[in-house]
């Protein structure tokens, strides 16, 4: 309420002739569970030359866990669409590690069952500029959209620092399910829309400290990879 609600309030309260888009999206476990482990939010403003966008992870774990994970909630612009021949859409913006450097923000693909064979390996180029991103802590270069999805791995805006963690849930909790749809004969002509948002921990810094996946075919539509 006081970092993201009251804000766009107040500002459009200043710009009464302005829209902006909000979204929030909620996180649950399971499908049988009523309580959310935490919410995704985000206010979009788009002008003719610009993008501005504020992105925000708020846990609302059970006094139960253990394991926390801290709230982020940064604003960033001069966004900019990296669109690819098979479908793939990659947002990008500015990031500041020593010096101005590209990051991505988010990255979607519509996967298809003849994609699956299309996947490339990581290339010396990607893994350099990851090496960039990741700065002094540790990584292992980790694909936004995995290879056996049609993930390119020479791309560099498809490719971020992950922890070996990070890296396995994406297997497991994306990847894993995508493939066992498409076992299916009945779905051999069908889609997977997939949107993966990278979260940072402020509007400057390259290295990601989590992902926000949105598909269909995964647990519960939806699900938020920490990445520390």
């Amino acid at each position: 309420k006081n970092k993201v609600i009251d804000v766009t309030y107040n500002y459009l309260k200043e710009h009464n002739s302005e829209e902006v888009m909000f979204m929030l999206i909620p996180f649950y476990e399971n499908m049988s569970t009523s309580r959310p482990y935490g919410f995704a939010v985000f206010v979009m403003k788009i002008t003719k030359s610009n993008a501005q966008l504020v992105k925000a992870y708020i846990p609302n774990p059970l006094k139960s866990v253990s394991e926390t994970i801290s709230p982020y909630i940064y604003s960033t612009g001069n966004l900019f669409n990296v669109e690819r021949k098979n479908e793939t859409l990659h947002i990008v913006g500015v990031g500041f590690d020593k010096s101005p450097v590209e990051r991505v923000e988010a990255a979607s693909k519509s996967v298809r069952l003849s994609d699956l064979t299309t996947g490339t390996d990581l290339d010396e180029f990607s893994k350099k500029h990851t090496e960039s991103l990741a700065g002094n802590e540790p990584y292992v270069p980790g694909l936004l959209l995995s290879q056996k999805l049609g993930g390119k791995g020479d791309d560099p805006y498809n490719v971020v620092p992950m922890t070996p963690k990070a890296l396995e849930a994406f297997k497991t909790r994306v990847e894993v399910p995508v493939l066992e749809y498409f076992k299916d004969p009945a779905n051999k002509h069908e889609r997977v829309a997939m949107t993966v948002i990278v979260m940072y921990a402020d509007y400057a810094s390259t290295r990601p400290v989590g992902f926000i996946v949105l598909c269909k075919q995964s647990p519960n539509n939806s699900a938020y990879i920490p990445n520390q």
